[in-house]
């Protein structure tokens, strides 16, 4: 078996609130490249909200989710992928020690008034009886189609642990390059040895990885497949470990563990902002919420700026400044 697995984020354009990362994993049969998860697991799982009938959608977050409409769907999907493979976290904290979230450790969390002290039990808008009923069938498909889900790890980085990036690189791309590589570097250590194959959404408009993947895997050997504007593909090894890498676009689309580390992310930002909104509220609960986008935070802040001075905060805590 060879281990497949996707690396997507959420929350790189706003004003406000995390950047989070995820990745996904998954144990098939067979050539990596030629699986298809959706086809495999159609009986459970769809690729589109409106051909669900029952089925858990996996796709790309914004087609999964609409503010609209709340987190369900989202939360659904990634919770019954957790459950599946015998996690089942009650509260929001549960989770992050579940996806090895770093913010967990050494206090971070507690640096920040709206987070402090703070949890969320688990599920938000979802029902749990419904989602323990998806994941036992998930787990009883996976098992009918030869097919192992290993688990997610996330990284949401708040905003002041962000900005101290965005001040060492100086570059925004770089930034999230830094925190992909964190997450490579861990699937590497993990499943290399087994033979991996990994999917990331494409950022912008570089198509050459070489320098950042030698200075990410200076001990390993390096082969370039494929370089364009459309899809970047790489070749590492070391010994009898190897791990391809594809960086493409619409990533979400064509990587069905890909997609699923995207919802996870998604759901682990919008369950952030709920608490930074709650904390906001609990001041004046007139305040109308916010998604943390440009515009959008830019009102925000000017709506909560009567609050400010009666909140304890460093700045770079609250605003990204890229």
């Amino acid at each position: 078996m060879t281990v497949i697995a996707g690396i997507d984020e959420a929350g790189y354009g706003p004003l406000l609130g995390p950047l989070t990362v995820a990745a996904a994993a998954f144990r098939v049969q067979g050539d990596p490249r030629e699986v298809d998860l959706w086809e495999k697991l159609s009986t459970v799982l769809c690729k589109r909200p409106r051909e669900a009938k029952g089925r858990l959608t996996i796709a790309d977050s914004k087609k999964v989710y609409h503010r609209s409409s709340g987190i369900r769907r989202l939360e659904e999907g990634v919770l019954a992928f957790m459950m599946s493979s015998g996690k089942r976290p009650k509260t929001f904290r549960d989770l992050l020690t579940v996806v090895g979230a770093p913010c967990m450790k050494e206090g971070v969390l507690e640096g920040y008034p709206w987070y402090r002290g703070r949890d969320l039990d688990l599920p938000r808008q979802a029902t749990r009886p419904k989602i323990i009923e998806q994941a036992d069938a998930l787990a009883r498909a996976a098992a009918d189609a030869g097919v192992e889900y290993i688990g997610a790890r996330c990284t949401p980085t708040p905003v002041a642990e962000l900005n101290h990036m965005f001040a060492q690189t100086r570059n925004k791309s770089l930034a999230l390059w830094t925190i992909n590589a964190h997450l490579l570097w861990g699937l590497w250590q993990r499943f290399a040895g087994e033979g991996l194959d990994v999917v990331l959404d494409k950022h912008g408009a570089r198509t050459r990885y070489t320098h950042l993947l030698m200075t990410a895997f200076p001990d390993a050997s390096l082969k370039v497949e494929a370089e364009s504007a459309e899809m970047s593909r790489y070749l590492l090894t070391s010994g009898k470990s190897w791990m391809r890498m594809t960086i493409t676009s619409g990533a979400e689309d064509k990587s069905l563990p890909a997609a699923l580390a995207s919802m996870h992310a998604k759901y682990i930002r919008e369950v952030f902002m709920e608490m930074f909104n709650a904390f906001w509220l609990e001041r004046n609960d007139q305040l109308k919420t916010t998604a943390g986008y440009r515009q959008d935070g830019k009102r925000f802040m000017k709506d909560i700026q009567p609050l400010l001075e009666q909140t304890p905060h460093h700045r770079s805590q609250l605003i990204r400044s890229l």
